[in-house]
């Protein structure tokens, strides 16, 4: 089976997708690269939880290049897209919709915003990932109440979703896939995102069974 399609979008021209890619895997990008359809790079990751593990490929999308652009042979693989933003670009949220339609249309089920740290007249308009968040006497990572942030609550959403090529572990007394299946919600997850093209300014994070898809 191929394995999931992670597309990996920056809108921030100091920002490139490998850089975000790199956050995550925290391996040399030589490291575990594949070719994708176009000559366009693939990078392996590999995802191990409690109850299954799997491997993804993160593809880092060129700036400049529209998303309509995408090959068919990465469409049919894709399941996931990470778009990196600039905080403090306000202009960004006219964009939202065009992430918005390229979901919708390409059926993808995991959507994540990513940005370094929101500034705080931006807070009460998007939900986001902040990669570099990190308060008083706080270090990325950590947080009061012991929950994950930063990269950290990035790493945990990945592991907490059902990719389609998923390797689940059996244990005694039951398996992985009925211990799950109350959250997978049959392994769909549906993302809500054509609200956005009569909404773009109201963007608010929507928790589906645990795992999220912030648009």
């Amino acid at each position: 089976m191929d394995k999931p399609v992670v597309l990996v979008v920056s809108a921030d021209a100091s920002v490139k997708p490998e850089d975000v890619i790199g956050r995550v895997r925290k391996a040399p990008a030589t490291e575990g690269t594949v070719v994708l359809a176009d000559g366009l790079a693939g990078h392996c990751y590999h995802i191990r939880t409690k109850y299954y593990e799997t491997d993804v490929v993160f593809c880092g999308w060129p700036g400049g290049k529209e998303l309509a652009e995408v090959p068919e042979a990465i469409l049919k693989q894709l399941e996931g897209v990470l778009i990196y933003f600039d905080a403090r670009d306000r202009d960004f949220l006219k964009r939202l919709p065009e992430y918005a339609a390229f979901v919708t249309e390409a059926d993808i089920e995991f959507g994540i915003l990513l940005c370094a740290e929101l500034q705080e007249e931006v807070e009460q308009v998007l939900d986001v990932i902040e990669l570099d968040c990190a308060g008083d006497g706080e270090t990325v990572g950590e947080v009061d109440d012991g929950e994950a942030a930063g990269v950290d609550e990035l790493f945990q959403t990945l592991h907490n979703f059902i990719w389609s090529n998923v390797d689940m572990h059996r244990k005694a007394g039951g398996s992985g896939w009925s211990n799950l299946q109350p959250e997978s919600h049959d392994g769909h997850m549906i993302t809500r995102l054509a609200m956005l093209k009569s909404q773009p300014a109201t963007v608010s994070l929507i928790d589906c069974h645990q795992h999220r898809f912030i648009f």
